[in-house]
């Protein structure tokens, strides 16, 4: 017999025994306690047809209702809302002794020589004390010739409670069963007998040990929905599928759920799957930030990983954006580094993901880092998807006006990469940048050579417009700077990126010349900067 009726066959042998008449089964929540009781009384009720009661005490508050709890499980629905109401409506006629025995009354008639099962015993409202609940237990097992079976999460219960059901049990309790299971054997539980998890999502999901049924199922609907639906059978698609409704799933589970949640962001390889779950759901990273959660390259790539095999769409990531998810300034939007994905390990040959991802990136232009934007300009005519790169750049230059001119110098840096340049698009890339110069000032050149960006190529343009005149008296009036500025210069004029080396190198010997009989040219022709 499998694993998973291990514990119902212990409960079907107490109902079965005739000494025995009371029965505690405890566990935590999500153990498989009411599954277990379940498929042990459903068979004893088939081999003996002796009436079974499962009555739940969430929220119940006194002993009548209890007592009418017991009635509303015996009939049907209908029966029982109308019969329910008929008890109550009597009792409220009557006071005293009277109106506490019409429900006891109804609840004889309803319990006689019966198994009930009284589950829920933690979830029960604060005014119904433990000791009634074992007291009616005990009146069930000698008055009315009944089996009772306790449901209850110990852990749950109030210390004061613990303590009264220890010492007070002994005469409506003769066996106690404590339900702990391993999370395969649940996982069986959660799937049942008509769906089926791959093999590897199944294997993935056992090394998280979630000891939680209800969990298990959300997390294998999802699974099971998404698979479906992306129809990728590889083994590292169902494995990410399971990590990331598992973190999902977990995010919302709230106390149940955050222990294990806990324990499964301590594995460096649920990162990226934690990137797939912020970018679906935003409101899932307050949730993670609790748990001291912080982003990784694993979780970038994630992001683009997620678009890229539609385990998301475009509109809730657009939501977690517009929900000031704080991702990473280089990974601002997935979408540029969705790309960078598609091109590295994925073949190049979705037109339709392509076009998806070109609109995204149009739409979120103003949002996207600058290397995402030359990695999809690289991919696109890697791809040979030239007629889209005009509108691309055209796009990046109306929505970027006004931003770091070091964009227009790596966006330039980049079309030399392009197979086909398209000049009339280099020349708009060369009168932006000349635009960008003019605006320019002297101090914010200097701002930016001190801060070591020497590759921005309107500074470089810039600094050619000075000459070598006013450059040096620029550097004889601000001599601490000096030799940063020159560095910044010899580290130009080296650079295979820039566009004039030449120039700048006649431009340092110019200013050189002009310093002949400064103090400051010895300190300037230094090279160990």
């Amino acid at each position: 017999m499998a694993h998973s009726d291990v514990f119902s066959d212990s409960i079907y042998r107490f109902l079965a025994n005739e000494l025995l008449t009371g029965m505690l089964v405890d566990g935590y929540w999500g153990s498989g306690k009411t599954f277990a009781v379940n498929q042990a009384t459903k068979r004893y009720q088939n081999d003996t047809k002796q009436t079974v009661i499962h009555a739940s005490l969430y929220d119940v508050n006194s002993v009548s209702e209890m007592e009418a709890a017991t009635v509303m499980a015996q009939f049907g629905s209908a029966e029982t809302t109308e019969l329910q109401q008929k008890v109550l409506d009597i009792a409220s006629k009557f006071s005293g002794l009277l109106n506490d025995r019409i429900p006891a009354a109804a609840s004889a008639l309803a319990t006689k020589d019966a198994v009930v099962v009284l589950d829920d015993l933690e979830r029960r409202g604060p005014n119904l004390r433990l000791e009634s609940v074992l007291s009616f237990s005990s009146r069930l097992q000698e008055t009315q010739n009944c089996k009772v079976i306790i449901v209850c999460n110990i852990s749950q219960l109030k210390p004061s409670d613990a303590e009264t059901l220890r010492k007070q049990s002994d005469k409506c309790i003769q066996k106690t069963l404590k339900i702990e299971r391993d999370t395969s054997d649940l996982i069986n539980i959660a799937l049942g007998s008509e769906k089926k998890l791959p093999s590897q999502a199944t294997e993935e999901l056992s090394k998280f040990s979630i000891g939680n049924i209800r969990l298990l199922r959300i997390i294998i609907e999802r699974c099971l929905e998404i698979l479906e639906a992306v129809d990728d059978t590889r083994e590292e698609a169902q494995v990410f599928c399971v990590k990331q409704c598992t973190i999902l799933s977990l995010c919302h589970a709230e106390i149940e759920g955050w222990p294990a949640l806990s324990a499964i962001l301590d594995d460096r390889s649920v990162y990226g799957a934690i990137g797939s779950v912020v970018s679906q759901d935003a409101s899932s990273y307050p949730i993670l930030e609790k748990h001291n959660y912080h982003y990784t390259t694993e979780f970038e790539r994630a992001l683009g990983e997620g678009i890229i095999r539609g385990w998301f769409d475009k509109s809730k990531l657009k939501k977690g954006l517009e929900a000031n998810v704080p991702i990473d300034a280089r990974v601002k939007t997935p979408v540029g580094l969705a790309w960078h994905n598609f091109h590295h390990s994925l073949a190049p040959n979705d037109d339709e993901f392509i076009q998806t991802m070109y609109d995204a990136q149009i739409e979120w232009a103003d949002q996207i880092d600058l290397s995402n934007f030359n990695g999809a300009l690289r991919l696109l005519s890697d791809l040979k998807k030239d007629d889209l790169i005009p509108k691309l750049i055209d796009n990046y230059l109306s929505k970027n006006s006004g931003k770091e001119t070091e964009f227009f110098d790596i966006t330039s840096h980049e079309m030399i990469f392009l197979k086909d340049p398209n000049k009339l698009l280099v020349s708009k890339m060369e009168e932006e940048f000349a635009a960008r110069s003019r605006q320019i000032t002297t101090e914010s050149i200097l701002d930016k050579l001190e801060q070591g960006k020497w590759h921005d190529r309107s500074i470089e343009i810039k600094i050619l417009s000075l000459g070598a005149e006013k450059l040096a008296k620029i550097l004889l009036h601000t001599p601490r700077d000096a030799r940063g500025i020159i560095q910044s210069l010899r580290y130009m004029e080296g650079s295979p990126r820039s566009a004039n080396p030449n120039e700048i190198k006649e431009l340092i010997e110019d200013v050189f010349k002009r310093l002949s009989n400064s103090s400051l040219l010895n300190t300037l022709r230094m090279k160990s900067f």
